[in-house]
């Protein structure tokens, strides 16, 4: 054998892939394994206009729009991230995710974003549920079809330098609280408990099929896959997905067991 063979085999096998020295440390904590020592993780920035400098500055105040978000300008804010989290040495690297301070759900479930220089946020989209249309969005919706352009041009501009993962979604209960007000979703809790779960079911059908067509888009990686944005990070063996239900805050156990157990319950064997 050569020794350019020899020198070729020997750098295949130990390149540190994506995940470096603390892939082992990750599967070790996965599996509930003694480790060396805990994992140690640091964020670069905390707000949208800190993280993604030049995709803020590019939002206008006010309404935004799918447009507003500049593909190539989001794309620029993820390498600066990736080369500034690999002067960092600690065991979480960068995770390229579709502009996370965009919420993508209530969004495309027809919420009004707003946003300042530093964040955005949704104003309600139903006055009644009575009244409201029923219609389930498709993936033809102006924002969805910016989440997964977003999620194809990370998976291109990454080469498998840095793990690709879904974006932030909202669990049933923080879209419905969106789309009707915090303080509103208690009161339908009480008030109309079916519409209320026939809401979470119809928000629920919108995010499987938002998650797996990301999913769908996440390069393979053999060493296993990286999920949540900043201190949310976590190694998975294979592709995750993430649910977050902030908004069951407004309800007790007994109205989150009667109206969104079932859709969460439904959205993890999916």
């Amino acid at each position: 054998m050569s020794d350019t063979v020899k020198t070729l085999q020997v750098h295949i096998g130990s390149h540190p892939g994506i995940f470096g020295e603390s892939l082992e440390r990750h599967r070790a904590f996965w599996m509930l394994d003694d480790m060396e020592r805990p994992l140690l993780g640091l964020n670069m920035g905390l707000f949208m206009d800190e993280r993604y400098p030049k995709t803020a500055w590019a939002l206008p105040d006010g309404m935004i729009r799918p447009e507003d978000i500049r593909t190539d300008l989001f794309i620029e804010d993820c390498e600066r991230q990736y080369e500034m989290h690999k002067e960092l040495g600690d065991d979480y690297v960068f995770v390229g995710s579709p502009f996370k301070f965009v919420p993508w759900m209530e969004a495309i479930m027809g919420c009004p974003i707003m946003g300042s220089p530093s964040s955005l946020w949704t104003e309600p989209c139903v006055s009644d549920w009575e009244s409201w249309h029923w219609e389930r969005p498709t993936m033809e919706n102006p924002w969805a079809m910016k989440l997964l352009e977003l999620m194809r041009a990370l998976a291109d501009s990454s080469r498998n330098r840095y793990p690709v993962s879904a974006t932030l979604m909202r669990g049933a209960s923080d879209v419905i609280a969106a789309m009707r007000g915090a303080v509103q979703l208690p009161l339908d809790a009480m008030d109309c408990p079916g519409l209320v779960r026939q809401a979470a079911e119809f928000c629920m059908d919108l995010r499987i099929e938002l998650s797996k067509a990301q999913q769908a888009l996440i390069p393979y990686c053999p060493d296993g896959y990286m999920d949540g944005d900043n201190g949310l990070r976590y190694w998975c063996p294979v592709k995750p997905m993430w649910l977050q239900e902030d908004a069951l805050a407004f309800l007790s156990p007994n109205l989150y067991r009667e109206l969104f157990l079932s859709v969460d319950l439904r959205y993890a064997r999916e």
